[in-house]
C-alpha cells in the first residue's frame, strides 16, 4: 500500500499540507541559525559568560567553603566521640575485671559493650546530621564460625533523611549490630541487615587498629589522611 502512495505522491507531488509544513519548518531553521550567527558574530555569549564568571566563581567558593567547614566539624565531632566512647567501654568492660586490649576473651559481653553505647550513638547521628554513625569493637561473637577473622561486632545507624530541619525526628535504621539490641530499642532494621561487620569491607580498619596499637599517643593525635 505504501508503495502505491510513493507512486502517486511521484506522479502528483507531495500534499499542499505537507508542503507548507516543511517550508515552515525550513523558513523557521533559517531564522533560528542566522539570529545564533549574528549572536555569536557580535560576541554576546562571550559577553554574558564574562558577566556571569565571576558570580559562578564566587557562589563556586561559598559553596566550597561550606563543604570543608562541614567536614572539618564533622571530623572533630567524630574524633570527640571515639574519644567518649572508647572512655565508656573500657570502663564498662573494666566492671567485669576484662580489658580492652584482650576483648576477644569477652564475647559475651560484646553485646552489652554495645547496647550502652547506643544512646551516645544515636545522639551523636542525629547532632551532625552525617548519614550514618557506627562502632567497631575488634573482637566477634563467635570466633569459631567460618570467616570469623574478617568478621566484627559492630553497631552502625544509618540516617536516611541526613538533612532534615528538626533533628528529634530523624529517620534512623539498623543496618548492623545485634538484633536483640534494635528490638529492645524498637529501631527499625534495614533489610540489609548483618549481625556484624565484615572488616574486608572497611580496607582501611586493619590498618588503623595496626597503627593504633604500634603507637603510644592518645586517640586524638591519631590520624589517617586520604588523598
Amino acid at each position: 500500500m505504501w508503495k502505491t502512495r510513493l507512486k502517486e505522491y511521484g506522479q502528483k507531488g507531495l500534499p499542499m499540507g505537507l508542503r507548507l509544513f516543511l517550508l515552515l519548518t525550513l523558513f523557521l531553521s533559517s531564522i533560528i541559525l542566522g539570529v545564533l550567527l549574528i549572536l555569536f558574530t557580535a560576541g554576546i555569549f562571550k559577553s554574558v559568560l564574562l558577566i556571569h564568571k565571576p558570580v559562578l566563581e564566587g557562589e563556586l567558593n561559598h559553596i566550597t567553603d561550606s563543604v570543608s567547614k562541614s567536614f572539618g566539624k564533622l571530623s572533630v565531632q567524630a574524633v570527640e566521640l571515639a574519644e567518649e566512647l572508647s572512655l565508656s567501654i573500657e570502663q564498662n568492660i573494666n566492671k567485669y575485671g576484662g580489658s580492652i586490649s584482650n576483648l576477644q576473651e569477652y564475647p559475651e559481653l560484646l553485646e552489652y559493650l554495645l547496647n550502652e553505647e547506643l544512646d551516645m550513638l544515636m545522639g551523636a547521628l542525629e547532632k551532625s546530621r552525617a548519614s550514618g554513625a557506627f562502632i567497631i569493637l575488634d573482637a566477634t561473637v563467635n570466633p569459631n564460625l567460618p570467616g570469623a577473622e574478617n568478621s566484627r561486632s559492630c553497631i552502625y545507624l544509618k540516617n536516611m533523611e541526613p538533612n532534615i530541619i528538626n533533628e528529634m525526628s530523624a529517620n534512623v535504621r539498623y543496618y548492623t549490630g545485634p538484633m536483640t539490641i534494635a528490638r529492645n530499642n524498637e529501631i527499625h532494621v534495614l533489610p540489609q541487615w548483618q549481625m556484624e561487620m565484615d572488616a574486608t569491607s572497611f580496607p582501611y580498619f586493619e590498618k588503623v587498629i595496626t597503627t593504633s596499637r604500634k603507637q603510644k599517643l592518645p586517640l586524638s593525635r591519631l590520624y589517617k589522611w586520604s588523598e
